[in-house]
This record gives structure tokens, sequence and C-alpha cells, in this order.
């Protein structure tokens, strides 16, 4: 199928769902209530307030760092408070990401006649992303920017182009302000590469070398004014409190509640709360103090239950790797007694993605050695995985950016195991 067929069939395919799932959600919730759906929403739309100084506490904002709060910021000041321009670009970004999910499919995994088309179908059917285009939360914003930057990255390791890495360093910032937890992303990766034998890639090693660096630079100029800002203001360098204060109320209140059978990870997160509840109104101090406090905990814990530590750890990402999507639920109550049908196949589906996963990136390794798309896809799950394990509860939002890797590998996976010996039997035997 050509290229331009297949974008705009993906594209459509994906719209069409979350058009209609939208159509759903609005038939049980008013444009407004949608804002404020879920928790973490508000937090957003408080810290999109700071940003446009209807808000003077900072709480919200440092928690989350500034990269969706101003995309919310954008748009409430261009449309007002109303949800339909948000929800109506994220539909767009979201179809736009089942794209770029082709795209890159086609750049990693080169002749593909299927697998790609099915990658981008898998995206654009996907309940996870269905459901998360259609509220007031950072995904649909980052995996559309994620795999936006990815295509880029591949792109230029590709074509040895500078532009490709200046592009790529640009959408990493943004990427990072957007979810602070990707910060350790671009270092991550291009640890992979380095380990990748030269010659997968286009150019020489010394100017690959400099394409990395751009990359990583450009990052890093787009984050360090929100840095410099924190540290002028709190005097602690930081994107967010976010990521530390999820350690200590997820991973360490996990491991804690083990020491005690009656206890329960609320009951202990309750315990933890510190000085959470601080108000942050011109106390310049109390970032600084907060952070400290939570990586204080998180240190003293493991220092004293090492082993209770490590084994929360391990569990969570386990969790999460196998998590299935349960946001859709309370979005459309009407469909409450399909949604419970719908459990056990999404149980054994998430199994399937990650043994799919697992098994996959075992076999491009065989097939086609320690290359751009081994070390592309294998840095991307990993490092996805790796980071779920400060943190669950949330469905598989945590997990879900990996996706971004998983299903151009399972669009290979089948076209070549299944599609192509397929073709095969059907050119032998009907000629």
């Amino acid at each position: 199928m050509k290229r331009n067929y297949t974008i705009v069939i993906v594209f459509s395919i994906a719209f069409l769902f979350r058009a209609y799932f939208i159509h759903l959600f609005l038939l049980e919730n008013t444009a407004t209530e949608i804002l404020t759906f879920f928790p973490d929403s508000t937090r957003y739309l408080e810290a999109a307030y700071y940003l446009l100084g209807w808000e003077t506490s900072e709480k919200a904002i440092m928690f989350s760092g500034p990269g969706y709060p101003l995309f919310l910021a954008i748009n409430l000041a261009l449309f007002g408070f109303t949800a339909w321009p948000i929800l109506g670009i994220q539909i767009i970004l979201s179809c736009c990401t089942a794209v770029f999910i082709v795209l890159i499919t086609k750049s990693l995994f080169n002749n593909l006649e299927f697998g790609h088309y099915l990658a981008g179908i898998l995206s654009a059917i996907s309940l996870t992303s269905i459901s998360l285009s259609g509220v007031v939360l950072t995904e649909t914003l980052f995996i559309f920017t994620f795999s936006a930057l990815l295509y880029c990255l591949i792109r230029g390791l590709s074509t040895g182009m500078r532009v490709w890495f200046l592009i790529s360093g640009i959408l990493s910032g943004y990427c990072i302000l957007t979810r602070p937890m990707f910060q350790y992303w671009p270092i991550f990766i291009i640890a992979w590469i380095i380990i990748t034998p030269s010659k997968r890639f286009h150019g020489s090693k010394k100017r690959l070398f400099f394409h990395l660096l751009l990359f990583l630079s450009v990052s890093s100029i787009v984050i360090s004014p929100w840095i410099i800002r924190n540290y002028s203001n709190h005097g602690v360098f930081t994107l967010s409190s976010g990521g530390v204060s999820t350690a200590r109320y997820y991973w360490t209140a996990k491991a804690l509640s083990e020491l005690t059978p009656n206890s329960t990870i609320s009951s202990v997160r309750k315990e933890l709360w510190g000085i959470e509840n601080l108000t942050w109104r011109n106390q310049k101090s109390d970032v600084k103090e907060e952070i400290d406090s939570h990586k204080k905990v998180i240190k003293d814990t493991f220092i004293q239950y090492p082993l209770l530590m490590i084994r929360a750890y391990v569990t969570s990402v386990r969790i999460n790797i196998l998590e299935r999507n349960r946001m859709h639920v309370p979005q459309i109550q009407a469909l409450k007694p399909f949604w419970i049908k719908l459990v056990p196949y999404q149980t054994l589906w998430s199994k399937v993605v990650a043994i799919s996963s697992i098994f996959g990136l075992f076999l491009v390794l065989r097939k086609r050695g320690f290359g751009l798309e081994f070390s592309v896809l294998t840095s991307t799950y990993l490092y996805f995985a790796l980071m779920s394990g400060f943190a669950f509860h949330k469905g598989n939002r945590i997990i879900f950016p990996a996706h971004v890797s998983w299903m151009p590998l399972f669009g290979w996976l089948i076209e070549k195991f299944v599609y192509r010996p397929l073709s095969c039997l059907h050119s032998n035997f009907f000629k």
C-alpha cells in the first residue's frame, strides 16, 4: 500500500474513533466538566492559571513542569474556559501520532508491505490513546511530541543531516518540560547509540558524535530557562518536584506497607504526606524544603530497607508492564457493562504486548543485528519500563509511551512471521 494512502487511511480511522468516543463522553458530561474530570486535570489547569497570572501559587506548576500547562494556557487565553479547543487539538495530535507510528515503522524496517500499516492501525484504535485524547492530561501532547522526536532522530541517524538532530533537540526539550520524568531519556538513548557499531549509521563516528552533541545541547538549551528560573526563585536546580514526590508516595509507600500486615499503601502514604500541604505562596524556601524532604525519606528508607525497596520497584515495573487501561470506564458510564466484559480481553492483550515486546526485541537482534532499529526500540521501551517502577495505580498511562516502540515492533513481527509466509503460501497454491 502506498505511503500516502496509508497515512490518510490511518489518520481517518483514528479520527473517527476519537470523535465518536468524545461524542459519547459529552453525552454524560459537559465540556466544562471534562476540563476537571480527573484530579490531575485540576492540577494542570491550576498550573495554566499561574502562567496566565490568574493564580499566585506555584505548587501545581512546580509539580507538573511548564510544558502542558503552557499548551492549556494558550488555549484558555484564546478561547476561554471551555474544553472544545483543547479536545479538538488533542484529537488531531493523537491522530498525527498514529501517522508518526507509520513513519517510524517504515524508517526502521525497509521494504514493508503491511507491517507499517498494522502499526498505524494499532495506534489508531488503541483504547488508551482514544480515551487520553478526550481528557486534560499530559499524555496526548507528550506522546505526539515524543513520536515526532523519535521519527526525526531516526531520520537524522539514517541520513546524517544536521537539521534532523536540531529539530530532535527542540522536541526533546519540550518533551522534558511536558513530562519531566523524560529528562534522562536523551542521555539514555545516546548511550545506546554509542555502543551500537558505527557502521550502522550514516557518516563517520566523529560526525555522529558531533550530531549527538548537537542534539543534547539543543535539548539542554530548551529546558535551561526553566531550571535557571527555579534556581533563582527557590535555590534548587530542578525541573519539577513531581518526580521525587511520586517516588516517595508510591515507591517508598509500597515498600513500607509490607512491614505491617494490616497496613495499606494508602495509609502509609498519609503518614508520608509530610510537608506536602504547605502553602507555597511567596515562600521561596518551601520548594527546596519539600524536595529535600522527599529525597531524605527515600534515601533513609532505602538504607534501612534496601530489599523491600528493590522488591517494591521490581513489582511496580511488572504491574505497569501488564497493566490494562481503565480510564474509559468512568469516562463513559453508559457502556460500563461492555467495559466489564472487555476486561479479560484487555488483560490478555496487555500480556500479548509485554511478551511480544520482549520476544520481538530478541528477534530483531537475532535477525537484523545490533543496529539502528534495535537501539531505538530497545532503549525506548526499556526506559519507560524502568521509569514505571516509581509509580503505579494509573492504568497503563505510565507505560503507554513505550507503545511508540512496541507498535512498530509488532507490525514488523506480524509481517515477517505471519503476513509474508501466508502470502508465500497463497502465491504457491493459487497461482
